[in-house]
């Protein structure tokens, strides 16, 4: 049971990471990379059905939080560049 507690806290800091990374320039990937991590970890220790599923759940929750988080703000910066390219093309 001390191997899915382990993958529990590594489950949570992976999604908290998550969601702390994209607010980073260029960190989305990152978070991206952390959140699907953290997903797959809790899931992995959810399916064993013992006292750590809490902590599992919360780096589910955290995981999908962050990667959703990361997605719009990536979908952000492609906007902004493409509009900045659109402006600066029309100038010249």
């Amino acid at each position: 049971m001390q191997n899915s507690k382990n993958f529990a806290i590594a489950s949570l800091i992976c999604g908290i990471l998550s969601i702390i990374l994209p607010w980073i320039p260029y960190g989305y990937f990152f978070a991206i990379a952390a959140g699907i991590v953290a997903i797959i970890l809790a899931v992995k220790v959810r399916k064993l059905n013992d006292a750590n599923k809490g902590m599992a759940t919360g780096g589910l929750v955290t995981g999908i939080i962050g990667v959703v988080l990361a997605g719009i703000i990536m979908a952000c910066a492609i906007c902004a560049v493409c509009a900045v390219a659109s402006v600066a093309g029309s100038l010249s």
